[in-house]
């Protein structure tokens, strides 16, 4: 058990868990009936090629070509031996990353703190959550601070949004991910009924569709299986007109129906795709059918969404605006002397252990470019969180002589409000904001303050910044 820091917030008790917990259910969502082994056997022999392949084997057998027979019955075997070793070596690597996904929820309980599993989590309870884990149901926020979240996993959009009690959006849902500060809330929607687990349904509804070759192989078997029984019956009729032996006219039609398809095709197609879903198995790609190689190596073209959330996520500084020289510098002038202060506050406005890719950035640009690193010498004092509208952010600094750094960052046209350049100045900045904004730049302001004394400012538009 953990010291209870929210006494206002007393909680489920036992015997409301257990009527929540009757009423409402577990905190899971629905999966997709378990595949068993026979199950994937089943999938396999299911194949359009497989049934190909035992189509000829039976033929050979009736025949009596043995020797072929047996070189069937072994590129049935080899076949089907690769591709459930790799269907089953995926399903395997799917429920182990399932089971990653039970970690400990820490809930209010009878007015006392404690980490319970994730599935336990009841409607009612208050969950406290806070920077780097992942939210487990959906709910309402009573308290928060400085508190923002990734939606990415339900939106797909990478930027953090700001949430509190006291905001208009302040709800948080399932499979989400704090980013900063803290909050309490209560859960309203757990399991199937999360907006979260309302997709995982809809996910399990969708039917599986066939490859473009798998069609093809289906429209080939037809036309050959149709064409053969015509030249079967054909050959069969004719033989037995002329000879009025059943025997050997059935065998004259078998091996000139067989003769129409070339049995190499479906041991070479087969064989292919096994190797293709070994390949990428090799190179760590998880594979759930093989027809899905195929289906991946007809592909010409990729349509994707975002950038945040399929590409590495992170950012670089490109171009420095300079207001007090009224100059644009890129990368290579970045080391330049008038450019260093600037650099420097745009990184003590960051969060000191950065986890934004943004401020990263900043953080190796500083490290890289400044000799003597003074962040272990400053300790911050003071926060003011990601506020207002254009929203800024700033942190004070202060190290063991007193000196004191004032760092502020956010939107450009936040800083420009507190900041004391005069109308011409800022008209001048506008417009070099609108520049690169339409460039596709993500522009950032920075400002610098100075103060004396203990009694900070309540909100930190009263500090009087330099742009």
């Amino acid at each position: 058990m953990l010291l209870n820091t929210f006494s206002t917030f007393q909680g489920l008790s036992n015997q409301e868990v257990i009527q929540s917990r009757q009423k409402y259910g577990l905190n899971q969502i629905a999966k997709a009936p378990e595949r068993t082994w026979y199950n994937l056997l089943l999938d396999i022999f299911k194949e359009p090629m497989l049934v190909l392949l035992f189509a000829v084997l039976i033929i050979y057998l009736i025949v009596g070509n043995y020797a072929e027979g047996i070189f069937m019955f072994i590129a049935i075997i080899a076949v089907s031996a690769i591709s459930y070793y790799q269907d089953n070596r995926s399903k395997k690597a799917l429920e182990a990353i399932q089971k990653l996904n039970e970690p400990l929820s820490k809930v209010i309980r009878q007015g006392v703190v404690i980490e319970i599993p994730t599935h336990e989590i009841a409607v009612g309870d208050y969950c406290i959550i806070e920077e780097g884990k992942s939210i487990n149901a959906d709910g309402t926020i009573v308290y928060s601070n400085d508190f923002s979240v990734n939606e990415s996993s339900l939106t797909g959009e990478s930027y953090s949004v700001f949430k509190s009690n006291e905001a208009e959006d302040n709800f948080v849902y399932s499979g989400t991910i704090v980013v900063s500060g803290l909050a309490v809330f209560i859960v309203e929607k757990i399991g199937s009924n999360t907006k979260l687990g309302i997709i995982g349904s809809s996910v399990l509804e969708i039917r599986e569709s066939k490859s473009p070759l798998q069609i093809q192989i289906s429209y080939f078997i037809k036309a050959m299986t149709i064409i053969g029984s015509i030249v079967f019956i054909m050959v069969c009729a004719f033989k037995y007109y002329h000879t009025h032996n059943f025997i050997y006219s059935l065998l004259n039609g078998l091996t000139l129906a067989m003769s129409v398809l070339p049995e190499e095709i479906p041991v070479a197609f087969t064989t292919f795709m096994a190797l293709g879903s070994w390949k990428l198995m090799q190179e760590g790609i998880i594979v759930k059918n093989s027809s899905v190689v195929e289906t991946l190596g007809s592909t010409t073209v990729f349509c994707t969404d975002k950038t945040g959330t399929i590409t590495q996520n992170t950012m670089h500084l490109r171009m420095i605006f300079h207001a007090a020289s009224d100059t644009l510098a890129e990368e290579h002038d970045f080391d330049k002397p008038q450019y260093q202060e600037l650099l420097a506050y745009a990184m003590w406005s960051s969060e000191p252990v950065p986890f934004d890719p943004m401020e990263k950035t900043l953080h190796h640009i500083y490290e890289k470019l400044h000799k003597q690193d003074e962040r272990k010498n400053f300790q911050m004092i003071h926060e003011y969180p990601f506020s207002g509208r254009p929203p800024m952010m700033t942190h004070l600094f202060e190290n063991s002589q007193g000196k004191r750094i004032i760092a502020s960052k956010g939107a450009p046209e936040a800083i420009l409000e507190v900041s004391s350049l005069s109308i011409t100045e800022q008209e001048k900045i506008k417009s070099q904001i609108t520049k690169l904004s339409l460039q596709g730049f993500r522009i950032l302001g920075v400002g610098k303050a100075e103060f004396e004394g203990k009694n900070l400012p309540t909100i930190q538009q009263d500090f009087h910044f330099e742009f």
